[in-house]
């Protein structure tokens, strides 16, 4: 660390003038701590580090390394959300508000197989009992691309996953989608409120919050009905009617009239 200069005329050339000013290029970072708050305004780089100066002080410096004051608060959140294994996974209740639900149960402790309980709907066939089981993206490594507080997100209609878990934790997963498949959500993002009745850990982060998660998680965390059942067979179209085969015969052609001979004189 080396002092620099002490002029307030001079800090704008060096990015450490107060950030409140309307041509301000310095980013200002507060720490809470128990003696009070406290802060420095990090300036433009230079060399391996940055030009700096403490809140309230005239005096600026050249620190190394440099800082990394990154005003996006999406750079300050811990991302990590869930890191459930699909292994570990033993019901799944889903709800939508404006589609079928379902419930799909383990077949057998430490095998893959999950079963729909009640009957398919009508005219068609459930998948077969692996196809049925929660993928790895289901809950693992689940992480947020952004948080909002949870009254800025409308989950008037929302869709909710319940997860019971091998150790009895019960993880509630409420979304904006609708359950269709592409991910519609509030302002075309993906947002989640997750609640566990286990994970004290986990309340305590997702209290008051919603999550963005990237489409194709949430996707995989509300799949709907339609994505367990054998598809539909389609019938191919009939080929087109083949002349001389019951089909329309084509018009004959008007007879061309032949010109008589001239007389012979």
């Amino acid at each position: 660390m080396e002092e620099k200069t002490s002029n307030p005329a001079n800090f704008s050339l060096i990015g450490v003038d107060d950030p409140a000013g309307p041509n301000a290029t310095g980013t200002q970072i507060t720490l809470a701590t128990k003696d009070g708050k406290h802060s420095v305004i990090v300036g433009k780089p230079i060399g391996e580090g940055n030009f700096a100066r403490r809140g309230g002080e005239n005096r600026s410096f050249t620190v190394e390394p440099g800082i990394t004051a990154d005003v996006d608060p999406k750079a300050w959140i811990d991302a990590r959300l869930l890191d459930v294994p699909a292994a570990q996974i033993q019901t799944i209740e889903v709800k939508f508000p404006s589609s079928p639900g379902y419930s799909l149960r383990r077949l057998k402790a430490g095998e893959d197989g999950f079963a729909l309980d009640g009957a398919p709907p009508a005219g068609r066939k459930v998948l077969d009992a692996k196809a049925l089981a929660p993928s790895p993206s289901t809950l693992g490594n689940l992480g947020a691309d952004d948080v909002a507080a949870a009254t800025s997100i409308d989950f008037n209609k929302p869709s909710q996953a319940i997860f019971t878990l091998a150790d009895g934790n019960v993880i509630t997963v409420t979304g904006t989608g609708t359950g269709t498949g592409t991910g519609t959500a509030a302002n075309d993002k993906r947002w989640i409120e997750v609640l566990s009745t286990k994970d004290t850990a986990l309340n305590a982060k997702a209290q008051s919050r919603a999550f963005e998660v990237a489409g194709y998680r949430f996707d995989a965390i509300f799949r709907p009905l339609e994505q367990l059942l054998v598809p539909k067979e389609t019938k191919p179209a009939p080929p087109p009617p083949v002349a001389g085969k019951g089909g329309p015969k084509p018009p004959r052609a008007s007879p061309v009239p032949r010109s008589s001979p001239a007389p012979t004189p």
